[in-house]
């Protein structure tokens, strides 16, 4: 006996040890990056996570393991109703059946071989007996009744529940999401009190037309299931009500005993009769009726009526329009999210999302970021940019400088003579204004406008075109006319003209005339303004 008794229990010890297999997550230190995994293991297994290649005595470890049940604390309501003790089914008197209350039958007061005083008596017992019994059922009945109504509403805060959990599905997609909508609402309803209409309407019906048949369902669960019974039960189970059963009950045990006695007294020997004695006697000796009467009124007593009607009432204040609330969450609108439209007025606008899991949510999602690149195009875009420029031209786009010669074969005269320039540009830094239309590709051709300086005495104005090259950070090629000033000989002077030594002023006048050139420039703008 004792090796059987080891041998069953190593057995079982063998059995879970197979059943909790043990695995674990391997992550190397030194080559995997931070990541959150999502897997899944079979329950009553046992999960963990092993980091090689992590030298502990150079970092501080530690660990939190928390665990969490989703979906398993209901509201509040429905704990509410899931701890209320209803009215539950009880056995029948022993000689007792609902539909079957007369004391003897209608044949055996037919047949019985009695004296006309007693055939009354009887008459009157079996109708008062079977009036009394079908009252016990019928209020019976009604009990239940209301007890059905509770488990009905109870059942309604179930599919809230699972409505719950539909709400909290982080895997499906919404048009599967609310086609389990739809199929949990009919397979949830399929059997209840709702009206037989409307259960036919249910089978076909859409999200939308799903609604108004519950609210008729919720409706009619209330006012007649509910409030109509709890009406009739209070009228029935009065005080009064219940002392008037008693006594009746009473009076039929008294009348019964009394009968026995008066048949016997007649000593009949037909078999109607001896079967009505019998009934009669088995009914004094085991008061099936009277065993009745207290089942039913104990089954009443242990049920808390007007706290169960108080729980329905809540649910017919609150309880049902919270339940719809949660059916109208199934819309498009709660699976979309908006970002409300932005004035694309700029070159480039950026749109960006980040989203991450919320506390305790009933499935692992990944955090995940989204970002929209929009650029502008169409329309007229005024930039400016700043860089170096190169200005050229003709003979006089630049300022010239004069010297006299003495003139060949001559002591008193003198010749005007223009120096030779060496550099035929000149360098300036500035800025150009360009005007464009907006295109949103990286490389734009525009036009230009702008102003250089060499040394601050002297603005350069500039007309031209350019190209762009970039969007962010933008290098900038252009050329075009340039409008300057550049002194030159005065007007009462010209090159090759003779004057008189004697007369000739020191240096040549000069006087500043505007001229058109050339230039190529090259900017930048860095600033993304």
């Amino acid at each position: 006996m004792k090796n059987t008794i080891l041998t069953g229990t190593l057995c079982l010890v063998v059995a879970t040890a197979v059943a909790q297999t043990v695995d674990y997550k391997e992550i190397d230190f030194q080559n995997d990056a931070s990541v959150i995994s999502t897997i899944k293991v079979k329950t009553g297994s046992r999960y963990g996570i092993r980091i090689i290649n992590i030298n502990k005595k150079l970092y501080s470890i530690d660990n939190m393991v928390t665990n969490t049940s989703y979906h398993e604390t209901p509201p509040a309501l429905f704990e509410v109703f899931s701890k209320a003790e209803l009215p539950g089914k009880t056995a029948d008197g022993t000689a007792l059946a609902n539909g079957n209350t007369n004391l003897v039958t209608i044949d055996e007061l037919g047949d019985a071989k009695l004296s006309p005083a007693l055939r009354e008596k009887l008459t009157a017992l079996n109708s008062l007996y079977s009036n009394t019994a079908n009252t016990i059922f019928s209020n019976d009945e009604l009990l239940t009744g209301f007890g059905d109504a509770y488990r009905e509403i109870r059942s309604i805060l179930t599919y809230q529940n699972n409505l719950v959990a539909l709400q909290n599905n982080c895997e499906s997609k919404f048009d599967q999401i609310r086609s389990e909508v739809v199929n949990l609402t009919r397979a949830s309803f399929r059997s209840s009190t709702m009206e037989q209409r409307d259960r036919a309407s249910l089978a076909s019906a859409d999200y939308y037309a799903i609604r108004p048949i519950l609210v008729r369902y919720f409706d009619r669960t209330i006012e007649e299931e509910v409030r109509k019974r709890y009406e009739q039960i209070n009228i029935v189970f009065a005080p009064s009500k219940r002392e008037q059963l008693s006594k009746d009950v009473t009076k039929i045990n008294a009348t019964i005993k009394a009968l026995i006695v008066a048949i016997e007294k007649e000593k009949p020997k037909d078999a109607a009769s001896l079967s009505i004695l019998k009934k009669l006697k088995a009914e004094r000796d085991g008061s099936a009726l009277q065993n009745l009467l207290l089942d039913k009124m104990e089954r009443y007593a242990k049920v808390d009526i007007v706290k169960l009607n108080s729980n329905m009432e809540t649910f017919a204040a609150s309880g049902q329009k919270d339940v719809l609330n949660v059916y109208d969450y199934f819309t498009p609108g709660n699976w979309t999210y908006i970002v409300d439209a932005q004035p694309i007025e700029n070159d480039l606008t950026v749109i960006a999302v980040n989203i991450k899991p919320k506390d305790a949510v009933s499935c692992s999602i990944t955090a995940k970021s989204y970002a929209v690149n929009i650029k502008a195009k169409g329309g007229i875009k005024i930039d400016f940019s700043t860089g170096l420029f190169t200005n050229f031209g003709g003979n006089d786009f630049k300022d010239q400088t004069y010297r006299y010669e003495p003139l060949e074969g001559s002591t008193t005269q003198l010749q005007v003579v223009k120096n030779e320039n060496k550099n035929s540009i000149f360098p300036s830094v500035g800025a150009l204004m360009h005007v464009y239309g907006r295109t949103g590709h990286d490389v734009k051709l525009a036009g230009t406008f702008g102003l250089s300086t060499k040394d601050l005495e002297k603005i350069n104005y500039h007309l031209g075109g350019s190209l762009i090259l970039g969007t962010s950070k933008r290098f900038i090629l252009s050329a075009g006319a340039t409008l300057t000033k550049a002194n030159l000989i005065s007007d009462e002077y010209h090159v090759g003209q003779t004057v008189e030594k004697a007369t000739a002023p020191v240096a040549i006048p000069t006087a500043s005339f505007s001229r058109f050139g050339f230039f190529a420039a090259f900017t930048y703008n860095l600033t993304a303004k």
